[in-house]
């Protein structure tokens, strides 16, 4: 399966017009690899100087968590509360949607 992933590629590169040659230059090797070669010094650079790092504690990432659960839920009642006096009156909330849908539409489909 891995000797696929590399031959397969190469086998269907000159199928869609490009050329062999010109894919082994120099210029497009570098273009082709670089990402790869800075996330290995990247790797390398953490693997060597990582115990400098702060020690993150256990549970800390919790904290982030909550507070973006209590925005959602602030959020949530805002949205309850708007949809209760939405109800009270079918036609302005009809007429709501459909302004919105005619603005969403004059946006996308301008000429």
């Amino acid at each position: 399966m891995a000797l696929a992933s590399v031959v397969i590629p190469w086998l269907l590169y000159p199928a869609i017009g490009g050329d062999i040659a010109d894919a082994l230059t120099p210029a497009t090797v570098l273009e082709a690899l670089w990402p790869a070669l800075s996330g290995a010094a990247l790797a390398l650079g953490l693997w060597l100087w990582g115990h400098r790092l702060p020690r993150i504690p256990e549970g800390d990432i919790i904290v982030a968590g909550e507070a973006a659960f209590d925005a959602s839920t602030a959020f949530g009642a805002a949205f309850e509360r708007m949809d209760l006096r939405l109800r009270q009156w079918p036609a302005a909330g009809l007429s709501l949607l459909a302004v919105a849908l005619i603005l969403a539409a004059a946006v996308l489909f301008e000429p």
